[in-house]
């Protein structure tokens, strides 16, 4: 997630700058995958160190986080019926005056 954080926006600036249609996410998606491919395992350690760094960091910052929190239950829905009335409001039921 750190390589293509770091990566997009140079990505998306160097197709721009040649002038090409801009690209979907799902197309950027494909040539990081690609990049992050042809990386060594030194240069992709770097990103799980940094990785890992920043997870301590969290970690020491918020002590009782918890990801639960963020996908807990979901609290169900009451649902309440209405009194509601099925018979249609009585409306008043004009005659005809007989032409005299």
């Amino acid at each position: 997630m750190l390589f293509m954080k770091e990566q997009r926006p140079i990505l998306k600036a160097q197709i721009l700058n040649a002038g090409a249609v801009p690209p979907d996410s799902a197309t950027l998606n494909k040539i990081l995958g690609q990049k992050w491919k042809s990386l060594t395992v030194d240069e992709q350690n770097k990103y799980f160190e940094e990785s890992e760094r920043l997870s301590q960091v969290h970690a020491t910052t918020y002590p009782d986080w918890s990801y639960r929190e963020n996908y807990g239950k979901k609290k169900k829905q009451v649902w309440s019926r209405k009194a509601t009335s099925t018979c249609a409001p009585e409306v008043p039921v004009q005659t005809p005056m007989p032409c005299t």
